[in-house]
């Protein structure tokens, strides 16, 4: 089976409180914290060595790790080491010991730190911080120096470290949480860089083109001052976009042409008003009844049309009503 956060893994593991020194946060931190373990200690953990720590650091959080810190140790002075304790509590004075070493160390760090690269720096520090302490017990000689416990410590590691099995899972989420929002940001980089060179031809040509639209937005925040600049840069905007060879160039050569058509026609319609004016300057009365007949030409073209050709004292009479023809040969009923 696959040794994962979530599976239980470790005969022995302790808990440990890690105080964040950073300043974001609303939680804050306890002065006093009792922590059970499951060696059936209670280790009592003082976030800063005192009561007041609830003053000097508002705003710190507070993490639990589980680990395993096995220590190894060789007698290096047999008269200190017996001397140290009795024999059933050597062991456990060393082990208490090297547990609050352990706790004054990891207490201030960021858990990034002890479940990062940073664990074998953690264990190498851990080393040396409990030999200090190894070497500060026993009894005191006449000048006040301690004699040392008579111990060597060889080698100090940390395993197994991970949050507690019960919010594992939780970590996990915020794993593939990032993992998908590196994802989502690359599929949004591919997007870009697609659009980008669909639109310019390629991602260099378009990170140039959006340089100088840049230039451009900055100059037309001043257009008093900025006209022959602003004419120059969109000049030279419509050159990079043409030469870009992009669905932009597409789109800037379809508006070019439809601008011409468009001038044309007003333009030819310009020169129809122009020879309409001289026309009507030359012949007025020619020229409107021309168009009265023009309009009667357009209008009257599919209207039917009746001429009176009397003297004006002719009767019409028109009939609406519409009667149907009985047929010409009717049917005639036998009785057959």
């Amino acid at each position: 089976e696959p040794i994962l956060w979530t599976n239980a893994h470790s005969l022995n593991p302790n808990d440990y409180i890690i105080v964040s020194p950073g300043t974001m946060g609303n939680i804050e931190s306890t002065g006093l914290t009792h922590l059970p373990v499951e060696n059936d200690l209670e280790l009592l953990q003082d976030a800063e060595g005192d009561k007041t720590s609830r003053d000097r650091a508002p705003g710190r959080t507070i993490a639990l790790i589980n680990a395993e810190v096995p220590l190894q140790f060789r007698i290096r002075d047999v008269l200190k080491y017996v001397r140290l304790a009795p024999q059933n509590d050597r062991e456990d004075l060393l082990r208490f010991v090297a547990q609050r070493e352990l706790m004054r160390y990891m207490a201030p760090l960021e858990i990034d730190q002890i479940l990062g690269p940073d664990r074998l720096k953690i264990g190498k520090e851990l080393e040396k911080r409990i030999q200090q302490a190894f070497d500060n017990m026993g009894v005191k000689d006449a000048s006040g120096r301690p004699a040392g416990a008579g111990v060597e410590v060889v080698f100090v590691g940390l395993s197994n470290v991970h949050p507690p099995k019960d919010v594992a899972e939780s970590f996990q989420q915020v794993v593939q949480a990032e993992q998908e929002s590196v994802r989502l940001i690359e599929e949004g980089r591919k997007e870009a860089i697609s659009r980008l060179a669909a639109v310019a031809g390629s991602l260099e040509h378009s990170r140039h083109i959006v340089e100088q639209i840049d230039i451009l937005n900055r100059l037309e925040e001043d257009p008093e001052n900025n006209r022959e600049g602003i004419i120059q840069q969109r000049q030279r905007i419509e050159k990079l976009l043409r030469a870009a060879g992009g669905t932009a160039a597409v789109k800037v050569n379809q508006a070019q042409s439809e601008r011409w058509q468009v001038q044309m026609k007003e333009w030819a319609a310009a020169l129809t008003f122009q020879a309409r004016i001289a026309t009507y300057q030359a012949a007025p009365n020619l020229y409107i009844w021309r168009k009265i007949l023009e309009v009667y030409e357009t209008k009257l073209a599919h209207t039917r049309l009746f001429v009176n050709a009397t003297d004006g004292k002719a009767h019409i009479r028109i009939d609406l009503k519409s009667e149907v023809a009985p047929p010409a040969i009717e049917q005639v009923d036998t009785g057959e």
